[in-house]
């Protein structure tokens, strides 16, 4: 409970502006928890924002390694390498969230963006309850379906 605290406590600081303390909250809370993926991001933002480019690179690397995949740390280590001057690398991650279902980025946004708004238990129920629809639909069975292939997975492009 303690790295949840320090998490949260991270992200307050963070919406107040005051990075540095950010920092040390989110750090706290990912020696507490190595494997907590959000921890590991929001350090990465929090690094960003007092322009350590590197070591937020090196946060959200860690982020990505650890389940679950925070969709957002893919996102922001592109930001981050594209600050760093490494558009290859950037574009290459803007290719890998191109491949991803279009529902399920949808959902991403539509998560993070809700969840701004929420407490902790309120925003986990809120993604769990998302979660839970986005297992019925067919992208996901393309998505199991060409993973067993060891193949790329189709999409269909999102209804206007």
């Amino acid at each position: 409970h303690w790295a949840q605290f320090h998490n949260s406590r991270g992200a307050l600081l963070y919406t107040l502006g005051r990075n540095a303390d950010a920092e040390a909250s989110f750090r706290l809370a990912t020696l507490l928890k190595p494997e907590d993926s959000m921890a590991w991001n929001n350090l990465g933002n929090a690094l960003l924002r007092l322009d350590r480019v590197e070591d937020a690179e090196t946060a959200f690397r860690q982020a990505l390694a650890k389940p679950p995949v925070q969709v957002a740390a893919i996102n922001n280590l592109g930001i981050a390498l594209k600050r760093r001057g490494q558009f290859d690398k950037a574009l290459e991650l803007a290719r890998e969230i191109a491949s991803k279902s279009p529902l399920a980025m949808a959902g991403v946004k539509q998560v993070l963006n809700a969840g701004r708004d929420m407490t902790i238990a309120q925003g986990l129920e809120y993604v769990a309850t998302w979660n839970a629809a986005m297992l019925q639909g067919a992208d996901m069975q393309r998505a199991v379906a060409a993973q067993m292939q060891k193949a790329q997975a189709e999409f269909d492009d999102l209804a206007a």
